[in-house]
Parts: structure tokens; C-alpha cells; sequence
């Protein structure tokens, strides 16, 4: 289910790259537009409840910046998150 899911937010147009992790928290980069990117992050909750995901959390972070100063963790800095209910 998490790679139907997976595969289904990979063809997002503002998707670069996606992963979901042991954890369930789906880090999925973007290009950053200067937005807070919380409401596509629930968004992106909609579709992982639609494929049955057993992820229960989206972070949405800015493409490529995994080695800012930063970051939010390994993967990224931080430009919207939600929890999936």
C-alpha cells in the first residue's frame, strides 16, 4: 500500500522526489516558491489516506536542502507538515 501510495505522490508536478520512512513520515521535496506548504501537505494526506498509506505524517521540504544549515533534520528544511488523521 505505502508503494502504491509512494508512487502515486511521485507523479505529483511539484513532487521532486518523495520517501516514506520506517517511521511513517512521508518527506516529500518541492521547489521552494516562498509559501508555506502546510495546506499541500494535507493534500498530500488526502492521497496517502486514498491508497491506504500506513503513513501518518507529511513534511513537506524545500528540493535539495539537506545539507542546509537550516534543515529541519537529514532530509531537508522544513516548508509545511501536517498530521494525517
Amino acid at each position: 500500500m505505502d508503494i502504491e501510495a509512494l508512487a502515486e505522490i511521485r507523479r505529483e508536478p511539484k513532487v521532486k522526489e518523495a520517501i516514506i520512512t520506517e517511521s511513517g513520515v512521508l518527506y516529500a521535496s518541492v521547489l521552494d516558491d516562498g509559501t508555506n506548504r502546510s495546506g499541500y501537505a494535507t493534500y498530500l494526506c488526502e492521497v496517502l489516506r486514498a491508497k491506504r498509506s500506513t503513513a501518518s505524517r507529511v513534511k513537506v521540504i524545500r528540493f535539495a536542502s539537506h545539507n542546509d544549515p537550516k534543515r529541519d533534520n537529514a532530509y531537508g528544511v522544513l516548508l509545511g507538515e501536517s498530521w494525517c488523521k
